[in-house]
């Protein structure tokens, strides 16, 4: 762990110092070799190719449910490996009556080009747009960094909502990770305001969320060593409403393994639930409530203007 700390805080100095030419190579871990395929969880996919703003070609899966789709879920990977490894999330949202998207980042997978940060925006930018062509109901899923690259472009384009699983937040790497391992943490700040000095606004992901309207989920674990759950908070803190967060256990997106039946539960509930999927039926119920609120907000002196709803 010592190791792992010191090689963190070396990290963080060439960043806050070198800016984006060390966090490519340092971040960025691709893998061009397959670990699963759909095929081996029962799923059938067709690929694809789309052509990102720079010419690149991206390589994607589509898998499709039996009978009517409920819309496309667009999972937006982390730094490492390739779309492969993200095979795990199909029985989640697949029985459940979505299509999902898995894609590969320029330089990941068989897909062309260099994995840099910029390449990531930039490739999941084509791919986004080639779902928003194929269906009006679009849910985007970022994890890890992922999420970083998702808030960035949910101000852009009409996302149906918005799920970020273990929130990585660049702007505050360093202080989130010295406060998490109590190393040198006085030096955080200042290598915050480093890092951002010298890294495109386009990490800066408490901006960005800030302007995404749609409806938001975050999912953290208070113990993740990966992207501690105090970067992601101020995260979630500086959304803007409606946001939601489902804290879990363990470490860094480790929940869906841990206990699956809980996380495609919780997860597809609040799509239900925000995409009024299921709705409530009850003759009335909807002016019975809207009154009901009215009377609870007076017990406090409170409107609803003042209560922002």
């Amino acid at each position: 762990m010592k190791r792992v700390c010191c090689a963190m805080v070396m990290f963080m100095l060439a960043a806050a110092g070198c800016g984006s030419e060390v966090l490519d190579p340092f971040i960025l871990k691709p893998s061009t070799t397959y670990r699963y395929l759909p095929t081996e969880l029962g799923y059938a996919y067709t690929e694809h190719r789309v052509t990102t703003s720079l010419g690149e070609s991206v390589c994607l899966w589509r898998i499709k449910p039996t009978g009517t789709s409920r819309g496309i879920i667009v999972v937006v990977p982390g730094n490492d490996a390739n779309m492969g490894r993200y095979v795990v999330t199909l029985p989640f949202f697949v029985d459940k009556g979505w299509e999902v998207i898995l894609f590969d980042y320029p330089g990941y997978g068989t897909s062309s080009g260099e994995p840099t940060l910029a390449n990531l925006l930039d490739g999941t930018r084509a791919v986004v747009e080639y779902a928003l062509d194929e269906d009006d109901v679009v849910v985007g899923i970022g994890v890890s960094l992922g999420t970083a690259v998702l808030g960035r472009l949910a101000p852009e384009y009409p996302f149906t909502a918005c799920i970020f699983e273990s929130t990585m937040d660049l702007y505050e790497i360093a202080s989130s990770f010295l406060e998490y391992y109590k190393v040198l943490p006085e030096l955080g700040g200042a290598l915050d305001i480093g890092a951002a000095a010298l890294t495109s606004p386009d990490w800066d992901l408490r901006k960005w969320v800030a302007e995404a309207k749609m409806p938001k989920l975050f999912i953290h674990s208070p113990t993740d060593s990966v992207t501690p759950f105090s970067m992601g908070f101020r995260v979630f803190e500086a959304a803007a409403q409606p946001k939601h967060m489902f804290v879990t256990q363990s470490d860094h997106a480790f929940q869906l393994f841990i206990d699956p039946n809980l996380y495609r539960s919780t997860v597809n509930g609040w799509l239900d639930g925000v995409l009024r999927f299921d709705p409530i039926t009850v003759p009335g119920f909807e002016e019975f409530l809207y009154n009901d609120l009215l009377d609870n907000l007076a017990a406090y002196g409170l409107t609803l203007e003042q209560v922002n709803l």
